[in-house]
């Protein structure tokens, strides 16, 4: 499934994704992201080296801070730390 863009990913005027906590500053946002990405690191699903899998993993990891968390994006998105691409 791919998360058909309806509008930006990044909040207006700002480098800061939209997330579900609706946090515009970046480094909360990222200190957020940081804070649950830890507790879902503590249980990796089991799995093969896929697309699929790759899907399910960033879904576990990130989905309670963005709704299209394991999704495949049609665009591609980077920032200074790091490299985002679409497939």
């Amino acid at each position: 499934m791919k998360y058909k863009l309806t509008n930006c990913f990044y909040y207006p005027g700002t480098t800061v994704l939209k997330n579900k906590a609706e946090i515009t500053d970046k480094d909360k946002l990222a200190e957020f992201e940081h804070r649950y990405f830890q507790t879902r690191l503590k249980i990796v699903p089991p799995g093969n080296l896929s697309l699929d899998y790759f899907k399910t993993i960033h879904r576990h990891f990130f989905q309670d801070v963005y709704d299209w968390a394991g999704m495949i994006r049609e665009v591609a998105m980077s920032n200074k730390k790091q490299f985002l691409v679409h497939i």
